[in-house]
């Protein structure tokens, strides 16, 4: 026992002493950066220790430093001159808050800017601990130290790195430990991609060119609408009258005859009398619908109406614009950290560990939301739709349909974070990501729905790793939904066999890669860097399909039951909501004792991590089950509040675009960012807001005028196409010419 005590008193010295040396290293190294004014610090007593007292006064610069650069920064070091105390008071000085995990010293940006010939850079260096040290806090594993420089504009980013490394050494070689390494450097460049990028001219072309016919639709639009159109003479078919003030369902969105009568009053001229314009013709009316489909003031109004059509789900609505709020809740959290820039780590470590944080902790539940809710709706209408067509479906548009739903505002929010999010900031650590090079290698991927499939490919706007879940889950439900119409027991028993198979797929590689279910790779440190919990089971669609089943089950339900009142017993109504919401909290909150002493077992973590999304869904199918069939009460109300109609038609491009808010929020602070309550709650209603305001461009501009030209071609929905008022409109029209 002796022996033990005095081994582990041992490692215990050595590794406060291993955290020592490089505590020193550090010291030394920021050095350079005290603060420096004319009564504290001479240029000269900056030169000498930038030097450190080695005549004759040259820099230590070896490595492939081109030669303007060695002039510039030997001209700086030896120039005794108030510019040196500047540079000097530009570049970042150690923090307070150290020893709490305040890893960022950006010194002071803008000043660095402003003095001529020189530049702001930010390198990266890397602090070479003991595995075990826990000196040195730190909550999310991160081992390095940003440093904001002020360097001449003559030398590159590899000039900087290769001379910091080797000042690095110098400092380093009286302690003879070598504890910290330069490892990137990143220097500001305005603007931080050449307006003339060929990237950049095509999209803002592109974009002109969408303006440019959202204009001249509306325009086009209000023209049609202010001609007075009268019914057609005796000898052309008839054409069904529309209601005053009411919308109608028609086959084409053009007017097709317009009755002009000599004098004033035409309905008192006789047929005889009057001038019948020629018959527009195929090519005319096809350009004119093909306008009219970008009109501004249609796809607005079609946007901000809160009418619904017959047999929908009402409560649907609420539970998609709260599970979006959701899911923006937990990215704002999260991203900051991704920026490196928080001052106070370890306090937002204690913060995300209370009890009334836990639900934007465990966010991700708002995902499985969503993989229910579509689920849910293919099964619902793909039903409703065999019903009346004998179980015969376009399989072939099914999947295009979805497809082309889907695929255009996914590409321009591609373009949008590669060619003009680059423009949008200006920080210390903005030019950092302003490069996306995993669009760059594979944009394909996520056009393709395999950017979760493909390695590497999910770093390109990552957060669309639902979409390409979402979609595979989709290519294989027409088998599952011809088994629910021809033969349900079939098809509900294939559903159980893939929820099983998922389930047991999940816990093995849980318990294979010693996953936790607690923050996932952040809270696992023994785990192996080359499989990380996002990687092997959070964006992957065996892990994650059980919610979509069970939002099938949930569809096939109500469409078995659809037109039909169901009746249970009150006191069963309470006691469903009392279990659903009991073990909703239980999923949302049930990991708080692992924050607090409690250490979850591998089999804990797998069970769990393999029931939890299966059993949320099916909580949410009792809440949409009693709210449709009229036993939610207040929770109805609110779920089914007309406000969410808009909203709801928003989500999925509020989802495209948040992320890319978030990060030009959080790249753009010129200093640390401190974790606050207060500021998480500005921040998250400034981003929620800001996303669904940017959702309104994106599905004005690209989702909702791709998906009318999608509608007038699409087979057997006549009845679904372009709702006009107050304009008649053929329900044939015999092409006259072609284009």
């Amino acid at each position: 026992m002796n022996k033990f005590k005095f081994s582990m008193e041992i490692q215990r010295c050595t590794r406060e002493m291993s955290i020592r040396l490089a505590l020193q290293t550090l010291l030394v190294v920021s050095s350079l950066c005290i603060p420096s004014t004319s009564g504290l610090m001479t240029p000269g007593m900056i030169r000498r220790m930038v030097t450190a007292g080695l005549p004759p006064l040259q820099p230590q610069i070896q490595g492939e430093v081109s030669t303007t650069c060695k002039a510039d920064l030997t001209a700086v070091i030896l120039a005794e001159t108030d510019e040196l105390q500047l540079v000097v008071d530009a570049i970042g000085k150690p923090q307070s808050g150290l020893m709490h995990g305040n890893l960022a010293w950006l010194g002071h940006f803008d000043e660095c800017n402003s003095i001529p010939d020189f530049n702001y850079c930010l390198s990266t260096l890397q602090i070479q601990l003991p595995s075990n040290a826990t000196n040195i806090p730190n909550a999310y594993g991160a081992s390095n130290i940003m440093w904001g420089l002020c360097v001449p504009e003559s030398c590159s980013d590899s000039d900087i790195v290769f001379s910091l490394q080797d000042f690095i050494e110098l400092v380093e070689a009286p302690f003879n430990i070598s504890a910290v390494n330069a490892s990137s450097v990143v220097c500001a460049q305005e603007p931080p991609i050449p307006y003339n990028n060929t990237g950049f001219i095509v999209v803002m072309s592109f974009l002109a060119v969408v303006v440019a016919l959202m204009l001249l639709g509306a325009f086009l639009d209000k023209t049609l609408r202010s001609i007075d159109y009268k019914p057609p003479p005796a000898n052309l078919p008839p054409t069904p009258q529309p209601s005053v003030n009411r919308y109608i369902r028609v086959v084409d969105a053009y007017p097709y005859q317009r009755m002009r009568g000599i004098g004033n009053d035409t309905q008192q001229v006789e047929p005889e009398q009057q001038e019948t314009e020629e018959l527009p013709t195929a090519c005319t009316k096809f350009w004119h619908q093909f306008v009219l489909s970008f009109a501004v003031n249609r796809n607005l109004a079609k946007l901000l109406s809160a009418r619904t059509t017959e047999g929908s789900i009402s409560c649907l609505n609420g539970i998609r614009v709260i599970s979006m709020t959701w899911v923006i809740m937990g990215h704002v959290l999260s991203f900051v950290q991704g920026t490196g820039i928080v001052a106070n780590p370890l306090f937002a470590f204690g913060f995300i560990s209370h009890f009334g944080f836990q639900a934007i902790s465990n966010a991700f539940f708002s995902v499985d939301s969503f993989f229910f809710l579509s689920g849910l709706l293919v099964a619902y209408m793909a039903l409703g739709r065999m019903v009346k067509t004998n179980g015969k479906l376009p399989w072939l548009w099914f999947y295009f349909h979805r497809y082309w739903r889907l695929t255009p505002a996914l590409g321009m929010t591609m373009l949008i974070s590669l060619y003009i999010k680059p423009y949008l900031g200006s920080s210390p650590v903005w030019y950092v990501q302003t490069k996306d090079v995993a669009c760059e290698k594979y944009w394909w991927a996520n056009l393709l729905y395999v950017n979760n499939l493909v390695r590497n490919a999910g770093q390109c706007i990552g957060w669309v790793w639902y979409l390409a879940n979402d979609m595979q889950f989709f290519v294989i439900s027409p088998p599952l939904l011809i088994m629910l119409y021809k033969v349900p027991i079939v098809g509900i028993l294939s559903i159980g066999v893939m929820c099983l198979a998922s389930f047991i797929s999940t816990g093995v590689l849980m318990a294979k890669y010693n996953f936790s279910a607690v923050l996932m790779d952040a809270a696992n440190q023994n785990q192996d860097p080359s499989h990380s919990f996002m990687d092997v089971i959070y964006d992957k669609p065996y892990c994650r399909i059980a919610p979509y089943l069970v939002g099938m089950v949930m569809g096939y339900f109500l469409h078995l039951y659809k037109n039909k009142p169901f009746k249970m017993h009150p006191i069963v109504a309470v006691i469903g909501w009392i279990v659903a919401a009991a073990i909703g909290m239980t999923l949302v909150y049930g990991l708080y004792p692992s924050y607090h002493g409690h250490v979850m077992s591998t089999a804990e973590s797998a069970a769990y991590m393999a029931l939890c999304r299966f059993v949320w869904a099916v909580c949410l199918s009792w809440v949409v089950f009693a709210c449709h069939y009229g036993y939610g009460g207040w929770i109805n109300d609110f779920l089914s509040w007309e406000l969410w109609i808009p909203m709801s038609r928003l989500t999925y491009s509020a989802y495209l675009l948040h992320p890319i808010i978030i990060s030009i929020y959080d790249f753009n602070f010129s200093n640390n960012y401190f974790y606050s309550i207060y500021m998480l709650a500005f921040e998250i209603t400034s981003i929620v807001t800001m996303a669904y305001l940017a959702a309104i461009l994106l599905a004005v501009t690209i989702e909702f005028p791709l998906g009318n030209l999608e509608v007038l071609h699409a087979p057997g929905r006549k009845e679904d196409k372009m709702i006009w008022r107050p304009l008649v409109y053929l329900q044939t029209l015999p092409p006259r010419d072609v284009c």
